[in-house]
């Protein structure tokens, strides 16, 4: 198992061995499968996520055949499969009825009341609230209206399994995985001719359950490598924030050390913490940026044209860095057409170079600038 990192090191021995630990587990880490990010649905952007009546709304929408989403039947087939899978459901299943918050003899109601042909489906529906509906009372209701004596299918449809013990009157219980599952499996047989803005609904209904369920699980192997090297990774986060800290004191650091009282045209400021930032304005319509990114692996320069972009003058720019920067401090500038000039990959600027000289090499970029201004707004 991989060990913590030692707040203070006595033996370098023993911290190039944590170095060594924290290489290998990084490695580990590379190899093993990322969580999946999680996004927003349309209807928790909405805020409807577990709304029981806006979900009851939904799957109403959804089994009425006779509704302009052009599925037919797959929801009400799916849904009779998941309940009842010994029986064989090979027709068409048209819907003649399909009803909301039905109400009882007792003014109870009856989440979906849905009829066909052939049968008679109520069902509960159940996202997070228990189960503490009068069953019996639907039941009866629903015989009671059977005068065609047509089959009862009594259902109730939730997120988690239901105790046994509290499904009364042949009521059924099926979880949205379930139905989910069915769907999958029968939605193959409707795709040549399906409403393809309604199966965006209908998916984005599908995540939006799920998402319910807590979304992605997390791998086994992931959630086994961050148990193990738990402390180990909260130590290596601490000193992550400590480096943090030290690029954006840096960064200030470099800021704070250049001397602008001489320069007419810039000022500078520090951009989202590490960037070093100074904007050289040329007259109105032109200002010329010049951004140091004192990032660890590898500072870069960018130096482009903010206001008033031109090939020409930025081409001109370059000739000036060159004539005046380039042989100096043996560099290489790299143009990226509009976009502007790139300096990294100089050994004489590196994230060890003190920040005297750093600013001292934006001080002299900025006057190469500003003392050229009448050649590159000619």
């Amino acid at each position: 198992m991989i060990v913590g990192l030692r707040k203070r090191i006595n033996h370098e021995g023993e911290y190039k061995m944590n170095i060594k630990l924290i290489e290998e587990m990084l490695l580990k880490f590379k190899s093993i499968p990322k969580i999946k990010e999680k996004k927003p649905t349309f209807l928790e952007i909405a805020g409807f996520p577990h709304y029981e009546n806006v979900i009851s709304n939904i799957v109403s929408f959804f089994v009425d055949t006779t509704e302009a989403h052009g599925l037919e039947d797959l929801l009400i087939k799916s849904i009779l499969e998941a309940a009842k899978p010994e029986k064989i459901i090979d027709y068409k299943i048209v819907t003649t009825s399909v009803q909301r918050e039905v109400i009882t003899k007792n003014n109870k109601r009856i989440d979906i009341l849905i009829e066909t042909e052939d049968e008679i489906i109520c069902i509960e529906n159940k996202i997070f609230a228990d189960l503490y509906n009068d069953l019996s009372e639907y039941a009866k209701y629903v015989s009671s209206n059977n005068t065609l004596k047509k089959d009862e299918v009594n259902i109730v449809l939730s997120m988690d399994k239901v105790n046994s013990n509290l499904l009364t009157d042949n009521f059924i219980n099926i979880t949205y995985q379930e139905l989910f599952e069915k769907i999958n499996e029968n939605i193959g047989h409707y795709i040549s001719y399906i409403n393809s803005d309604y199966l965006k609904y209908l998916l984005d209904f599908k995540f939006t359950i799920t998402n319910l369920y807590g979304g992605e699980k997390m791998d086994k192997e992931i959630k086994e490598f961050f148990s193990k090297n738990w402390d180990t990774i909260l130590e290596l986060k601490n000193e992550m924030n400590k480096l943090e800290n030290i690029i954006k004191e840096k960064a200030e650091k470099i800021r704070q050390l250049i001397d602008l009282s001489e320069n007419k045209y810039t000022s500078n400021w520090i951009f989202e913490k590490r960037c070093v930032v100074h904007d050289i304005k040329l007259d109105e319509k032109t200002i010329i940026a010049i951004d140091y990114y004192t990032e660890l692996q590898e500072p870069y320069f960018k130096i482009f044209i903010r206001k008033g972009k031109s090939v020409e003058r930025l081409n001109i720019i370059k000739e000036i860095l060159e004539e005046n920067i380039e042989k100096e401090y043996n560099i290489s500038l790299k143009t990226f057409d509009i976009k502007g000039i790139c300096i990294k990959n100089s050994k004489s600027l590196t994230f060890d170079t003190d920040e005297r000289s750093i600013a001292q090499f934006i001080k002299k970029l900025v006057n190469a600038i500003e003392e050229k201004k009448e050649r590159i707004l000619a």
